[in-house]
């Protein structure tokens, strides 16, 4: 796939992060197995190099389903939204995402999509997850760092200075995840339900944050 860019092409779809989130998603791949993969995909391209970064396109949705049905959850589809979001690269929101549809979307045929709607809150999580990223402005040049926290699906993004500016945390699970996070970090996003407590912070069932220093 990295030759593609040498072609002249400005992005790819980054399919290995996206089908090993699946993997992980169903149960089929360990948070472990998820970096392996994804580290060994992500050191084939140079920094600077642009990756489309999506939880669905116009296959996924035609053929195989929208996210608030392929992750089982709203809740699951927001928190691998937000997990890959922010990965080195251009995130793509696809048609009807941003509203929460349900429908499968063919590629050959009129499928109307609401954009009015505000589907189980998805139009105001995607507005935050929009702004939020802006605000962190994470590009083509930062490095990944996986956590090794058990239970989180979670990195960093570091400098070519080796500064880590940004963290990103989701538990995939169905249990609550304790995350211990240094004072520097300061929350710019988080799912509703995630907790302080006195040795970091705790994620529910399908949580997520977005921290920057």
């Amino acid at each position: 796939v990295p030759h593609l860019l040498d072609l002249g092409f400005d992005l790819v779809y980054a399919w290995t992060p996206y089908h090993a989130m699946k993997a992980v998603a169903d149960g089929e791949q360990t948070i472990e197995g998820f970096w392996t993969e994804v580290m060994a995909y992500e050191e084939q391209f140079p920094p600077g190099n642009n990756r489309m970064r999506f939880t669905t396109n116009h296959d996924e949705t035609a053929w195989d389903a929208p996210p608030v049905i392929r992750f089982g959850s709203v809740e699951l589809s927001q928190a691998m939204a937000v997990a890959t979001f922010f990965l080195p690269g251009s995130p793509l929101i696809y048609n009807g995402q941003e509203v929460g549809s349900r429908a499968y979307t063919p590629l050959f045929e009129h499928e109307p999509i609401n954009l009015f709607a505000d589907n189980d809150g998805m139009w105001s999580f995607y507005t935050d997850l929009v702004r939020t990223w802006r605000d962190v402005s994470p590009s083509a040049d930062h490095s990944v760092v996986p956590l090794t926290d058990a239970g989180i699906l979670g990195y960093t993004l570091r400098t070519s200075a080796g500064e880590d500016e940004v963290l990103v945390a989701v538990n995939p699970g169905d249990q609550p995840v304790a995350l211990r996070i240094p004072d520097a970090w300061e929350m710019v996003m988080r799912a509703a339900d995630v907790q302080d407590n006195p040795d970091g912070m705790v994620l529910p069932a399908k949580g997520y944050l977005v921290a920057t220093r």
